[in-house]
């Protein structure tokens, strides 16, 4: 922060310079220096004007300059007004009213603007004040009277009386363009006259804007100021903020507390006459003329608290062509005979009694109640924030609404109180209709019916399921914990209709909670269902609703709106002698059906073979990565294996599509089948069960045959294997079936208990093969094997004899040697000679089968051998 030190006399003065609020190339005034340590404000305007539209910043004398004529802000100039700051004389600086004079200290003209900055010390001290000393120099005009735009950083406006005349507050805003913006500071201790309540009327004790001019507070606040007498006749009056015709207000921060008026801390106010209404809309400008002419609030942030009203709207009063939005912030802790938070007012009709309705401008105005509306909404729209602790001698703790533009959407209803009807909400006459939206309505209490809601014989009551409601978890001394009706002198009482689903989507069951007969979940009686037919009534009785813990949970955490701790003799949230619709009527549906298929393929289980009658589910909705099990269902065989939940939400709190799952429930309650959307059918889940084949199981015998060898002695043992095909298919051994043993004597074999049929039901053809111990391919010796089917026959073979030798030639008689045979040369000894060599190693020799001697014939053979050897020998020896 710069400083600037300024040396007059023998006192040493040091300005600090708050180096963001302004550009810093702002010329300096000092007015220490022009008029000395008293101000003047000659001197002051002479500076002021001087700066011409040059930005200036004008450091005020320390104390008080006192005025006795209006500062005058040119139209071009920016001058910025700064206390002065000395380390000897203090730190603050006032424009003080001089007595005798009565207008308008200040006033910024169209186009010009005046910044009003407070500076303070290194110990945080400093003090900007615009004071009008009311106390002492009443004036009914405005302290501060803005054409072009006002800053507040910091000071303060204070102490006026006796303010008077339409449309005029301490600070007033007015005209196309004109604007205030408070960032810090106060506007407090104002006050409008209280002599006479039927002239003053329609202004503000600090602050009015009206006719295209804005008000912006971000900081600071608005406090103890007064509005006329603060009854019921000083119409128009507000404590604190005043909004008239063509007025926008725009809170985003700071306080407005501790007011009191016919609207207490802010009033908007704008009464059009039914028939000007009529005159636009026969001249066909009346949209035009009627949004030109509107009054707007918005409250984004902040804080309006303890203030009071003398007729409706502690907090906010609206009334006629005006509209407020709500998206945060919290009006709390005030006080009015209706609405002791909001009161909201169209003026179609006033109420009477409980029976009748006064006229008003809107019925003067021959238009229909929606028409009307569009001309003259008096609305209140709320998406956020909170409403809390506001106390209505008569209706509408929280919120009163004689309009039908009151939406409710989003936010927080809890802790009000109204004595007699309605402790959160309250809707006035059979003429208008409250709208409200993701709403949970529950702890809230009534001292005698209808502790989440009460209505009257006019009253009526739709739910929706989509962006609907929950009423539930309230309790009522009399009547009716959730809903509740009295039948005041006889009247009787509008058709109910009833959602089935709370918001969310979890089921819904009422049953009837009545004087002299409570609900009790142990005798619970008959579910009561109210669709708005004829007789769709629950006259002078009441009604108890049942959630699951999971369908409420998912109700909450579904919930933009909460209404909660709320209290009031009927109605503890709600009460209504007119219309409250919860949602919008779409719905949803979605079908679940469920398939039975056999195992290992996509053949469907013949319904005879299905092995249940019936499966029970579980429906969960997923919301923000929670799943929410909300309610039980069944499929059943005599229902075709489908059902169809009904009346589902169309969408989710965050506006998407809705996360329906089920889940099939198995013993004790384990998770079994998750159904799964059908990507050919939207809307349906599709659950399929897989089911292992109830195959009929059949004894299989095949039968071993021998033939011939009959005489061989015991029969060799073999084992059989059972094979099974499909048509067309490759024989496979059939799982299971062991390989059987047949020793002699045994000529069967039986296996017990093997499928006929495969998963889909086609039969096998079975067959029988013969094969060794461990399943391999066998022939017994000397026999040959067939299989047939079921029937495998060994066949005996004989062995095959060898062929005979021939008889071997006779030899010729031996001749006589020669005395002296001729000498033959040496001849090569002859190799041994022997039988022939035996067969190859290996080589299967089959018994001979003539049944003759082996032996003997062996023996032949050797003798016939060695004969034709002794013959070859003699024979070389005779030569």
């Amino acid at each position: 922060m710069a400083v600037l030190a300024l040396v007059i006399g023998t006192f040493v003065l040091i300005a600090a310079k708050p180096e963001a609020a302004h550009a810093d190339d702002r010329r300096v005034v000092d007015m220490t220096r022009i008029s000395g340590l008293l101000g003047s404000d000659e001197d002051l305007q002479r500076a002021i004007d001087e700066a011409g539209s040059t930005p200036t910043r004008i450091i005020l004398c320390w104390s008080d300059t006192m005025l006795s004529r209006t500062i005058v802000i040119p139209e071009g100039a920016d001058i910025e007004l700064v206390n002065h700051v000395s380390e000897r004389l203090g730190t603050q600086s006032r424009l003080v009213r001089s007595d005798g004079f009565t207008g308008t200290l200040i006033s910024v003209r169209p186009n010009a603007k005046l910044t009003m900055t407070l500076v303070r010390n290194e110990a945080g001290e400093g003090d900007l004040v615009v004071h009008s000393r009311g106390q002492w120099v009443p004036s009914e005009n405005s302290t501060i009277q803005v054409r072009g735009t006002l800053v507040l950083d910091g000071a303060v406006v204070s102490g006026a009386r006796e303010l008077n005349g339409i449309f005029c507050a301490a600070v007033t805003v007015t005209g196309p363009g004109s604007r205030l913006e408070m960032n810090s500071g106060a506007i407090s201790d104002n006050e409008r006259s209280h002599l006479d309540p039927s002239v003053t009327q329609a202004g503000a004790g600090n602050v009015a804007v009206l006719k295209g001019g804005t008000f912006v507070l971000n900081g600071g606040s608005i406090s103890h100021g007064a509005g006329g007498s603060a009854g019921s006749f000083s119409v128009g009056e507000a404590g604190g903020v005043g909004v008239y015709e063509g007025g926008h207000f725009i809170m985003n921060g700071g306080t407005i507390s501790d007011n009191v008026g016919w609207g207490g801390g802010i009033a908007a106010y704008n009464w059009v006459g039914g028939a000007d209404i009529a005159r636009w809309v026969a001249d066909g400008n009346a949209d035009e003329r009627s949004r030109a002419n509107r009054a707007l609030i918005e409250i984004n942030g902040g804080t309006i608290s303890n203030n009071r009203s003398g007729y409706g709207g502690g907090g906010l009063q609206l009334f006629g062509n005006v509209e407020a939005v709500m998206t945060g912030g919290v009006i709390e802790g005030n006080h009015a005979g209706n609405g002791g938070g909001v009161n909201a007012m169209d003026l179609y009709t006033w109420g009477d009694d409980y029976r009748r309705e006064t006229p008003a401008e809107g019925v003067r105005s021959g238009l229909s109640t929606d028409e009307y509306s569009r001309y003259q909404p008096g609305g209140f729209r709320m998406t956020g924030g909170a409403i809390r602790g506001n106390w209505a001698q008569h209706t509408g703790g929280g919120v009163n609404a004689v309009s039908n533009r009151v939406v409710l959407e989003g936010g927080e209803i809890s802790g009000n109180e109204a004595v007699r009807q309605g402790g959160g909400l309250y809707v006035a006459t059979k003429t208008y209709t409250a709208h409200l939206y993701d709403s949970a309505v529950y702890d809230n209490a009534a001292e005698y019916a209808g502790g989440g809601l009460w209505t009257c014989p006019t009253g009526k009551l739709t739910t929706y399921v989509t962006r609907g409601t929950m009423i539930t978890a309230n309790r009522a001394a009399d009547r009716g914990d959730d809903i509740g009706h009295i039948n005041l002198r006889g009247i009787g009482a509008y058709p109910m209709s009833l959602a089935d689903r709370v918001l969310g989507g979890a089921p819904v069951t009422y049953y009837w909670d009545s004087s002299g007969r409570r609900y009790d979940p142990a005798d619970p009686g008959d579910p009561v269902i109210l669709r708005g037919g004829e007789n769709d009534l629950i006259e002078e009785r009441g009604l108890h609703s049942v959630v699951s813990d999971e369908g409420v949970a998912l109700g909450k955490e579904s919930a933009r709106l909460r209404i909660f701790g709320n209290t009031a003799n009927l109605g503890g949230g709600i009460g209504t002698n007119g219309g409250v619709v919860f949602g919008e009527p779409d719905v949803t549906q979605l079908r679940v059906d469920k398939t039975w298929l056999y195992e290992g393929g996509d053949d469907p289980v013949p319904d005879e073979a299905v092995p249940a009658d019936s499966i029970e589910a579980e429906v969960s909705i997923t919301l923000r990565g929670h799943e929410y099990r909300v309610e039980r269902m069944v499929l059943s065989r005599a229902e075709g294996w489908t059902r169809v939940i009904e009346n589902l939400p169309v969408r989710d709190a965050d506006g998407e599509e809705l996360n329906v799952s089920v889940r099939e429930v198995g013993e004790g309650g384990a998770a079994g089948v998750v159904a799964v959307p059908d990507p050919q059918h939207p809307g349906v889940l599709k659950m399929v069960n897989r089911v292992k084949p109830a195959i009929p199981a059949i004894d299989v015998t095949a039968t071993k045959a021998w033939v011939g060898g009959e005489t061989l002695g015991p029969r060799p043992t073999v084992w059989l294997r059972l094979y099974r095909a499909l048509e067309g298919g490759r024989p496979e051994p059939v799982p299971g079936a062991a390989v059987e043993e047949l020793a002699d004597g045994v000529a069967s074999v039986t296996w017990a208990g093997i499928e006929r049929v495969d998963a889909s039901g086609r039969p096998y053809a079975f067959s029988a093969r013969e094969v060794d111990a461990e399943g391999g391919d066998f022939v017994p010796a000397g026999y040959e094997k067939s299989e047939d089917g079921l029937t495998v026959t060994n066949t005996y073979v004989p062995p095959t004899a060898p062929p005979t030798p021939p008889e071997p030639p006779e030899p010729p008689a031996p001749s006589t040697p020669p005395a002296n045979p001729p000498k033959q040369p040496d001849q090569p000894r002859p190799e041994r000679s022997g039988p022939a060599d035996p067969a190859p190693r290996g080589t299967k020799v089959s018994a001979p089968a003539t049944g003759e001697d082996p032996g003997l014939l062996t023996g032949t053979v050797l003798c016939l051998m060695a004969s034709l050897a002794t013959m070859r020998f003699a024979g070389r020896a005779r030569r």
